[in-house]
């Protein structure tokens, strides 16, 4: 029965009785003689009749009346549920079902605030995904809020329960209940959201006016939050594929790039911009096992160029666990690059914001891990096999082979550029007899220090090489006369100050500069000739080639 209808039955039911006893009230009070008093009495019964009759429509009317109200609300309630559960089956997105729920919500119940929070167990928290009205401004989207600071929404996640209070003003049981009251919220409904038995989030709510809020508001509020239920579980396992699925395309490309890089310093530092990249990490680092410490070799993160930690040692006081700096806030995951079950290294992830990292999550990247150590040991093993074609097995310096192919490439530099170039021959003084008395070990100990020496008293720009038994060279770059024969006599002087097991021991040195039109044999041959002047002047000095 529409309501309509229903106004029109009531006013015939008012109208009827009430005029037949204003007849009866006029012919009575004329004194009418045409009416006997059997008729008056029987009119006057038919009156009575007609007022009980009125008095009994008005109050089934009235009960109608109440039944009507309830109907209607009860139908508002509906379509509203029916309009909100449309919006959640269109969309993914938190967001708009958040918003449809307080456009929703506003048409039933007081709301000046709202809040979404889903919970965080690891992190003990609740992470803000949207908010409207009051406090809209403070909750960033992401930001985790403690239990800590709201006792009602621990309260209303513990007993699975919507936890109300009246007046925030009278009853604050937290700090975030006096913020509440200080933004104005009197009347305040925490509802917690329910999947599969579950607590996944809560729903905030709340009023300025004080004890806004009946138990039809609080029964109507977790209807609506059933609802909303559904909303963020399909929001979620979407996000949660979304993610796996940008994870794996993340993994299969650097996984690919990774089997086409030899280098290691290159293949570490296209493995942590890659990660960075593809999986929105705020910082992402390498370190390898070195000794009792771990060195960072390579390192991306989103607002630091370079990385600072890139170069730095960490010290490990036990080599059997994954080595870290600190402990590791839950934002950080730290994974370790293994070989034949040995941990050479740890690659280390970390976001920006407080999110934790899921199974899902860690099994990808310590897949990746896995396949980063595989690439890791081939880059290795090439550097290795590249190493020994170019150096000497004994010093571990550069052999005659590369000495060449580093001199060529010099001479052109020299000729293009016009800047200097200089080369020193050393020779081990009197090596010969020394080798004799003491023994090839006792003499391959002595070459091994000289190149040490060497190496500490150049350049990182200079190369070093042994050039054959007891003789060596470096090469100085961009460097003329007057600064090759200082580098010479540095040398000179540290080979004779060292304290050599067996006895003291020098070196003659020749030196040789870049001129027009040299090759690299004659740049090798005027440093030799230079050498031997230097031995012919009575060894343990430095001569040039200008001198010869």
């Amino acid at each position: 029965m529409d309501a309509l209808r229903l106004r029109s039955m009531r006013w015939v039911a008012v109208a009827a009785p009430t005029a037949f006893v204003a007849l009866l009230a006029y012919a009575a009070y004329f004194r009418i003689p045409s009416l006997l008093s059997v008729e008056i009495a029987f009119a006057l019964t038919i009156g009575a009749t007609a007022v009980g009759a009125f008095l009994f429509s008005r109050a089934v009317f009235s009960q109608i009346g109440k039944r009507e109200d309830t109907i209607l609300h009860r139908s508002r309630e509906l379509a509203a549920l029916n309009r909100l559960i449309q919006v959640i089956n269109s969309t993914l997105d938190l967001q708009t079902a958040f918003e449809a729920f307080v456009a929703e919500a506003r048409e039933l119940l007081p709301l000046d605030r709202a809040s979404l929070g889903i919970l965080d167990e690891a992190a003990q928290a609740l992470r803000m995904l949207a908010a409207s009205g009051l406090m809209a401004q403070q909750i960033g989207r992401g930001r985790l809020v403690p239990m800590k600071d709201n006792a009602r929404v621990a309260d209303a996640i513990a007993r699975r329960q919507t936890n109300l209070v009246g007046d925030l003003e009278r009853e604050q049981t937290s700090p975030m209940d006096a913020r509440l009251a200080q933004e104005g919220i009197r009347a305040a409904m925490v509802v917690p959201i329910v999947a599969q038995a579950q607590v996944i989030g809560v729903l905030n709510l709340g009023a300025r006016r004080a004890n806004a809020y009946t138990a039809e508001h609080v029964a109507l509020a977790e209807q609506l939050a059933a609802q909303f239920a559904t909303a963020v579980v399909n929001a979620r396992l979407y996000d949660q594929e979304q993610e796996r699925a940008r994870q794996l395309a993340t993994l299969n490309e650097v996984s690919s790039r990774l089997m086409a890089i030899l280098q290691v310093d290159e293949l570490l530092q296209a493995v942590v911009t890659s990660v960075c990249q593809g999986f929105g990490f705020y910082r992402t680092s390498i370190g390898l096992l070195d000794g009792d410490a771990v060195l960072v070799k390579a390192c991306a993160c989103e607002d630091c160029d370079p990385c600072p930690e890139v170069g730095g040692r960490i010290a490990l006081s036990d080599l059997t666990e994954i080595p870290t700096r600190r402990p590791m806030p839950t934002s950080e995951l730290a994974l370790p690059l293994r070989s034949d079950s040995q941990v050479i290294g740890v690659m280390t992830v970390r976001r920006k914001d407080e999110t934790t990292f899921d199974a899902n999550e860690a099994a990808t990247l310590q897949s990746l891990a896995n396949q980063v150590s595989v690439a890791l040991e081939k880059a290795q093993l090439h550097e290795q096999v590249l190493r020994e074609s170019i150096t000497d097995g004994l010093t571990g310096l550069y052999n005659h082979r590369y000495l060449d192919t580093f001199i060529q490439k010099e001479l052109a530099a020299c000729a293009r550029y016009r800047h200097g170039l200089a080369l020193l021959m050393l020779d081990i003084d009197h090596f010969k007899q020394y080798n004799d008395a003491h023994g090839h070990p006792a003499g391959d100990a002595v070459l091994q220090q000289v190149g040490r020496i060497l190496l500490k008293n150049v350049r990182g720009a200079d190369l070093v090489a042994r050039y054959g038994g007891e003789e060596f060279t470096v090469v100085l770059p961009e460097t003329e006369l007057e600064g090759a024969l200082a580098a010479a006599e540095k040398i000179r002087a540290a080979v004779e100050a060292f304290p050599f097991p067996l006895g003291r021991l020098t070196a003659s040195l020749g030196v040789a500069t870049c001129a027009s039109g040299i090759t690299d044999t004659d740049l090798i041959e005027r440093a030799d000739r230079a050498l031997y002047a230097a031995k012919n002047a009575g060894r343990n000095r430095v001569k040039a080639d200008q001198e010869v």
